[in-house]
């Protein structure tokens, strides 16, 4: 069955960064094709963002949300609760539990 990676996690929320899903072979990677959309992971994707001095990884959900928060910082949008609908990206337990249920589906499809 495949294997599961990625590239470190968020700076800021601590979510998996850059997922890949590897495989061992041919009949996998078809099925996987086949089967699994990876925009659900698009969220997680990479991206830095300064912290003082420093830039950090933070992943693509917690990049686009500073920026929108960013823009509704007044305060007659604080007083009027009036904030955009916030992005979030796939926890480490998410992505696990996601994995198993994907490993369950190609244990059905091999029968």
């Amino acid at each position: 069955m495949a294997e599961l990676l990625w590239d470190g996690h968020c700076f800021a929320c601590r979510a998996p960064l850059d997922i890949i899903i590897m495989c061992d072979n041919n009949k996998t990677f078809d099925f996987i094709d086949e089967q699994v959309d990876m925009k659900i992971f698009d969220n997680n994707d990479m991206k830095y963002k300064f912290f003082g001095q420093r830039a950090r990884k933070v992943c693509k959900a917690c990049f686009d949300n500073y920026y929108e928060m960013k823009k509704y910082k007044n305060i007659r949008n604080i007083e009027y609760a009036k904030f955009p609908p916030l992005k979030d990206s796939m926890s480490q337990e998410e992505v696990k539990a996601w994995f198993d249920v994907l490993k369950k589906s190609w244990v059905s499809y091999n029968k």
